[in-house]
């Protein structure tokens, strides 16, 4: 069974939802959200897009954790590696930039790495309300972005 992402899943009293009520298998979130990366931890969330960004996996998938995040350390550090990046959907680019707006006094650190140019000009443009330090880094040199953000 398909489902249309922007349309028929939400977040209903924290958790993830279809329209119809049905709650999302492993497999379906596996589908649609990008990969949290192994080197995630309690201070540093660590992205890997390889799917188009979804406002599903936003809500579902980000947000959570970087709330968490807040919580547990008052600060905020962000990895993303872009390995295959295929664009944004409309509603998710809305709500980076209200999260961005949100929680960017809180981000620290924010490492970007092989993002494709659009994105460098995106978050270019998002800097100032940023926090924190904002680097990008190419393809080779996750381990030293890594290093960087502070793992």
């Amino acid at each position: 069974m398909k489902y249309g992402v922007s349309k028929c899943v939400h977040i209903y009293k924290g958790t993830l939802v279809m329209s119809n009520k049905k709650t999302l298998s492993s497999e379906e979130k596996e589908k649609l959200f990008n990969t949290i990366m192994p080197e995630t931890t309690s201070r540093i969330i660590c992205i890997q897009i390889e799917k188009p960004v979804s406002r599903a996996g936003y809500e579902g998938n980000f947000l959570p954790k970087i709330e968490k995040m807040l919580q547990q350390h008052g600060e905020i550090r962000i990895l993303i590696f872009y390995k295959h990046f295929k664009g944004w959907e409309k509603e998710a680019a809305v709500m980076d930039l209200y999260t961005t707006a949100r929680y960017g006094r809180h981000i620290v650190k924010m490492a970007l790495v092989n993002p494709p140019e659009r994105e460098i000009v995106s978050k270019t443009v998002k800097k100032s309300l940023l926090a924190g330090d904002l680097q990008f880094f190419a393809k080779e040199d996750l381990a030293r972005a890594l290093e960087w953000v502070g793992i």
